[in-house]
């Protein structure tokens, strides 16, 4: 396996029903989610790593260590959320099509991922407001995921995969690619080559980011067979209830 796009997850929102609700410009913290402005507006992402992560980052453990990262401070995050979908606050769990969500209007906030905010921009901007939505990292970091290509084993066609990977980790069609999906390159020199095509998305942070920008995120921990199990049972559970 070896990646293939990288991406944030964080905190998307619609900027103008925020500042109309709570009188604030932009989220700043998970907590915020949970204001009382908001209730019944809110999403949260089905993909357990990022919005547990956001969730455990939040009450100061590092998803990175198995020594902060416990069965105890999981289950800890997981009651915080299912607290805050009992009392109404979360309009619902989705996957990708919260987006249809922070479109309509259903929601005002979101944990979302960096490029989706990117495209709903697209889609929605307008000349007068051409980033009608925002994505920001919460104060307690976001957390960092990767996508990868994997070529199972005993593959009969294993020289095709590998000639499909080599051509996007050349560094012109991996440039190409980060800048039409808005995801991190793993490429080398992609970044280089993005500049001759959009010298201010090759700028973007949430493409390109750098050391300090990466810094301010966690990948959740890679968990044991019997973890995997019992987590994602979990959070299975917690969302047949939602």
């Amino acid at each position: 396996s070896i990646p293939w796009q990288g991406g944030f997850a964080g905190i998307g929102y619609n900027k103008q029903a925020y500042r109309e609700v709570t009188g604030k410009d932009a989220p700043g913290s998970v907590a915020d989610l949970w204001a009382a402005e908001l209730k019944g507006r809110v999403g949260l992402l089905s993909e357990m790593r990022d919005t547990i992560g956001l969730v455990l980052m939040a009450q100061g453990i590092d998803i990175t260590s198995a020594d902060s990262l416990t069965e105890d401070a999981f289950m800890a995050a997981l009651d915080v959320i299912k607290e805050q979908i009992d009392a109404g606050q979360i309009y619902n769990v989705r996957g990708n099509s919260y987006l249809d969500d922070l479109a309509t209007g259903n929601i005002i906030a979101s944990t979302a991922w960096s490029g989706d905010i990117t495209v709903i921009n697209y889609e929605a901007g307008t000349d007068d407001e051409p980033e009608p939505f925002g994505f920001i990292f919460p104060d307690s970091g976001a957390t960092l995921w990767a996508d990868v290509f994997v070529t199972p084993m005993g593959a009969t066609h294993k020289k095709n995969a590998e000639t499909l990977i080599n051509y996007y980790y050349d560094p012109a069609n991996a440039a190409e690619l980060a800048l039409w999906v808005n995801y991190i390159t793993p490429v080398v020199g992609a970044q280089e080559a993005a500049a001759a095509l959009d010298p201010e998305l090759a700028e973007n942070q949430l493409i390109f980011p750098n050391a300090d920008t990466l810094a301010q995120s966690q990948a959740f921990r890679t968990l044991t067979g019997a973890e995997e199990q019992r987590f994602a049972s979990a959070w299975q559970n917690l969302l047949l209830g939602a």
